[in-house]
């Protein structure tokens, strides 16, 4: 059996045991059935602001990977050449990494405007992991043709643009799947917690006021639809990417 039809297998044996668990509950306040959902979710998508509010969460949570991919970037250069900064960084890190998601979220709210918020939280938590990547990626250069370059004379810049350069955005690249996926999960809760206007994370924080529970996994399956939809354009740029057609 193919991956694809066992995938496919699994959601509905998935769906079988999300049905059976209602029935059992009895209860759609609880646990809605996956007819209940299925009914909220096309309700909630005739909406006029259905749209506007995924594309605008979509939008924060590229955003917020593209910040954190750039300063990974720049910072992964600095703490190559200048070794406080790689102290002074890894430091930074490690604190970005102990510190709860809703502490960085709250001082979010206080510091910044509502629709920041979840741009800023989508920023600091997917930096961490991107740079760890760069920095992998720059030790991870060939030293040898680096040593080569240097006996031919190579100019640095040149050395960075064709050596380091390429290997740090395949790191950044080998990652990007996941690290979208967890920016769009953090920029969610930022929505929910900052109330932006047109935003997935309030819609959802509006049906749990209203203990709208199918409402609420309507929008769980939009949130995993949407990341499912991000990660095909991250892999469809990350082939582009290998293929070097972009270049």
């Amino acid at each position: 059996m193919k991956d694809r039809e066992l995938k496919v297998l699994s959601v509905l044996g998935m769906v079988v045991i999300w049905n059976v668990v209602s029935v059992a509950v009895n209860r759609e306040v609880l646990v809605p059935s996956p007819v209940a959902t299925i009914r909220s979710l096309l309700e909630i998508a005739s909406e006029s602001g259905f749209y506007i509010a995924v594309l605008c969460t979509a939008g924060r949570s590229v955003a917020g990977v593209i910040a954190a991919a750039l300063f990974a970037f720049v910072c992964g250069i600095l703490s190559k050449y200048i070794k406080a900064c790689r102290i002074a960084l890894g430091l930074a890190v490690d604190f970005l990494g102990a510190v709860p998601v809703i502490a960085v979220i709250i001082l979010a709210i206080i510091w910044l405007q509502n629709s920041l918020v979840p741009v800023f939280v989508g920023l600091l938590v997917s930096f961490p992991v991107l740079y760890d990547n760069v920095m992998a990626s720059i030790d991870g250069v060939d030293k040898e043709i680096v040593e080569m370059a240097e006996v031919y004379k190579v100019r640095k810049l040149v050395v960075f643009r064709e050596i380091y350069a390429p290997s740090i955005a395949r790191g950044i690249f080998d990652i990007s799947s996941t690290t979208v996926s967890i920016t769009l999960k953090m920029v969610v809760a930022g929505e929910v917690l900052s109330q932006p206007e047109f935003s997935v994370g309030a819609n959802l924080q509006v049906e749990r006021a209203y203990l709208n529970t199918p409402g609420v996994f309507a929008w769980v399956v939009i949130i995993l639809a949407l990341s499912k939809s991000l990660n095909m354009i991250v892999d469809m740029v990350k082939r582009r990417f290998d293929s070097r057609e972009w270049m």
